[in-house]
């Protein structure tokens, strides 16, 4: 009977410590956006991200969204079970960076570009990248536009805006190579 008792409460500590203090999924929605650079011909392209949330499969959702006066706002809130059910199952199916987009050459879409991205136990990650659209898959779809929508209440941290910061320059060095930079054409030599 002991050595069971002391099996059973070994087993329940390394299970315990074994747990990770990270968050479990992260939601970013980010546009790609360009300006002038210097020289005045340069064009620069960069990250505009409207809203980051670190997700625990409890529900607690830490989130920060951009107001239109560039500034942050960070806040807590606690995601209905059935929406982060349903969309957990599809993260969790997918173990490699997924793009949901169709490709749409030609097409006018300004709306953000939404990523998934789930951290395993390892510290492995993985992402799923999709626009909103009516062939988005649904369930990531009211996932995000439920955090979207319930998003409007304050506060901060150092630690989570540095990890935004981190998610957003890795976008940049991942997605910069594939966005088609325009031409910028020097003033005086605009036609009329």
């Amino acid at each position: 009977m002991k050595i069971r008792l002391i099996i059973l409460t070994i087993s329940l500590v390394l299970i315990s410590c074994s747990k990770k203090e990270s968050s479990d999924l992260e939601v970013i929605s980010y546009n790609w956006s360009i300006k002038t650079g210097q020289p005045k011909d340069s064009v620069v392209a960069f990250v505009k991200c409207a809203l980051y949330a670190q997700i625990k499969r409890n529900g607690d959702c830490t989130l920060t969204r951009t107001r239109n006066d560039e500034s942050d706002l960070l806040l807590k809130l606690k995601i209905k079970r059935e929406i982060l059910d349903s969309a957990l199952q599809i993260v969790d199916k997918i173990n490699s960076d997924t793009v949901m987009s169709q490709n749409c050459y030609g097409c006018i879409y300004e709306g953000p570009t939404i990523k998934f991205i789930e951290t395993n136990t390892t510290g492995l990650t993985h992402s799923i990248r999709f626009i909103l659209s009516n062939r988005s898959n649904i369930h990531l779809v009211n996932l995000y536009n439920y955090i979207d929508s319930t998003s409007r209440k304050m506060t901060t941290t150092d630690k989570f805006m540095k990890s935004k910061e981190n998610r957003i320059k890795e976008i940049y060095k991942k997605e910069i190579k594939s966005i088609i930079m325009p031409e910028i054409v020097p003033n005086n030599e605009v036609e009329e």
